[in-house]
């Protein structure tokens, strides 16, 4: 009994004991807490400018395809064998003889199919005579069968025969329409063995030589035009002009997109060879406007803020952007004729969370 007295009292000394320390280590740290200085809140050092209104001009770059509508391939529309064809490099007017292919064959058919036209004329001349000549007599022979004057067998029989040559005027007909029909078909492939250039240039490409047969559908040349070369470009959003060798031309929207961008047409004054690749600039503001710099801006959670100094403070005032570009960002009219700062984020974040300033001139 005496030794459980004698372990409680133990224990109930050392928890004791460790209260006292704990409060005497409480008591200490906040002693030194109290003795320790307060840390100086250094101001934040600044420049600023002054806005104002002004005409201004933003863009941004972007990459153009170049295009020609008057650039062409052209294909043989018949099957014969090439007597002319230009070269690559050489120099094409629109209207010139550039490509004669072999026309026997078709000369041939064509002038058999007038040959068998004159004759089939000849046959239908003849035929409708002879349908004439049965219709007279058959008309006389009504008369006579009103007096008996022919058996009824004999008047039944020249029926037949009218209705026989009225077949065959029918048929000669048909023969003569498809004739026709034959010789405006051989006419329009003999208009194909030559080929006239459709445009000026240069003829970029051939596809066969002179002595190759010729297959129907398949490209002969290729003419890369003088002229009418435009820009496609293809942007996320909208515009309505870009910048190009120093030059503003308008924007044509195609309402095609590609790879989730929209394209555009500019028409230019230059001439470049379809394929390439060029640099432009897309004018996206061109009006009266406050320009700032993008060190004046600072976003917070999707919110643009812009700090105005007034009276030896820094106030942070939502910026009201219009638009965006290379040399800056434009902001509404209602930011003219201040006095903001211009600083690097992290200032910028300082400035935000109230810390004080010292404003000094700008270098």
């Amino acid at each position: 009994m005496i030794s459980k007295i004698l372990k409680l009292i133990i224990f109930l000394l050392i928890v004791a004991a460790l209260i006292f320390g704990a409060v005497t280590l409480v008591k200490k740290r906040k002693k030194e807490e109290a003795s320790t200085p307060i840390a100086k809140e250094y101001a934040v050092v600044i420049s600023t400018i002054k806005t104002k209104k002004s005409a201004i001009k933003l863009t941004i770059p972007s990459i153009a395809l170049t295009q020609n509508d008057n650039d062409t391939q052209i294909a043989s529309k018949i099957t014969a064998r090439v007597l002319k064809m230009p070269k690559s490099g050489d120099r094409v007017k629109k209207g010139d003889l550039i490509i004669k292919l072999d026309d026997t064959t078709i000369r041939t058919s064509l002038q058999s199919a007038k040959d068998a036209l004159i004759g089939a004329k000849a046959n239908l001349n003849a035929a409708k005579l002879n349908l004439e000549n049965l219709i007279k007599i058959h008309q006389h022979s009504q008369e006579l069968l009103k007096v008996k004057g022919i058996a009824k067998e004999q008047f039944d029989a020249e029926v037949v025969k009218i209705d026989s040559a009225k077949a065959k005027v029918a048929s000669i007909e048909a023969e003569i329409e498809k004739l026709n029909s034959q010789i405006k078909s051989l006419e329009n492939q003999l208009s194909y063995t030559q080929i006239i250039s459709p445009t000026t240039g240069i003829v970029s490409k051939t596809f066969a030589s002179i002595g190759d047969l010729a297959v129907m559908g398949k490209p002969l040349v290729k003419i890369s035009a003088d002229r009418g070369t435009w820009l496609l470009l293809r942007l996320p959003g909208s515009a309505k002009e870009i910048e190009f060798k120093g030059k503003i031309y308008p924007l044509k929207p195609l309402h095609s997109t590609f790879n989730g961008l929209n394209e555009f047409r500019a028409d230019i004054d230059d001439y470049i060879p379809a394929g390439n690749r060029v640099e432009t600039q897309v004018v996206t503001f061109n009006s009266q406007a406050v320009l700032v710099p993008f060190d004046t801006l600072l976003n917070r959670e999707g919110v643009n803020y812009i700090f105005e100094y007034r009276d030896g403070k820094v106030i942070p005032i939502k910026a009201p952007i219009i638009a965006t570009g290379e040399q800056g960002v434009a902001l509404k009219d209602s930011m003219a004729d201040r006095e903001i700062v211009e600083a690097k984020p992290d200032i910028l974040l300082r400035l935000l969370g109230g810390y004080p300033v010292v404003k000094v001139a700008k270098e």
